[in-house]
């Protein structure tokens, strides 16, 4: 795979000895080590992807006129999984009325709170019923958190995480203010084949 890195002088000042790296010790290329005002550039680098949760930081830095060096960071993440190992049915396939008795473990009406020791409002159900908008990404994490759930607590879901690691997830996605995160694994997770029936994916 490739990671693309984009540095935009964003300053008043023209930048010299540009350089970018990455904490998980990819080699990273530039095109040059100036950048004008205004100006932009695109480094990359590439790996081997690797199974289960990655995440690395890009870090940038250059060198003002007057010797300061000015820097700025920006993490990636990507979760690697194997579709015949890894399986997720979808908050749509929990939330139909149909599938009720598909929650293992799990009432409808248990809070979101007490599950997951967060402070917020309403049932496992309300999250996973929500009409979602993809910029609202703490309602999108709690139906994401409550189906990925659901997806591991059910003995015939290959699920990759544990209940525990689902909950320890969104419980750092408060404690940070960072839902993205956990958002988008869980997503990418609970979008796999339902197995729990052909005519049941979703």
């Amino acid at each position: 795979m490739e990671w693309t890195y984009v540095v935009t002088n964003t300053g008043d000042v023209d930048l010299t000895g540009v350089s970018v790296v990455d904490d998980q010790g990819v080699t990273v290329t530039c095109p040059q080590d100036t950048l004008a005002v205004g100006e932009s550039m695109t480094c990359t680098a590439s790996g081997i992807a690797v199974k289960g949760q990655y995440a690395n930081l890009g870090t940038t830095e250059g060198t003002a006129p007057d010797g300061t060096v000015v820097t700025d960071t920006d993490p990636s993440h990507y979760f690697g999984a194997s579709r015949t190992c890894a399986n997720g049915c979808s908050p749509l396939y929990y939330a139909n009325p149909l599938h009720l008795n598909q929650w293992i473990g799990y009432s409808t009406d248990a809070s979101f709170a007490s599950v997951f020791g967060v402070d917020t409002d309403g049932t496992l159900l309300d999250a996973v019923r929500v009409t979602v908008n993809n910029n609202d990404v703490w309602v999108s994490l709690k139906r994401e958190a409550v189906t990925a759930l659901l997806n591991a607590s059910h003995p015939e879901v290959p699920y990759p995480k544990t209940e525990a690691e689902i909950i320890a997830a969104v419980q750092d996605a408060y404690t940070t203010g960072e839902p993205e995160l956990a958002r988008g694994v869980l997503r990418l997770i609970n979008a796999r084949m339902c197995p729990l029936g052909a005519e049941n994916t979703n």
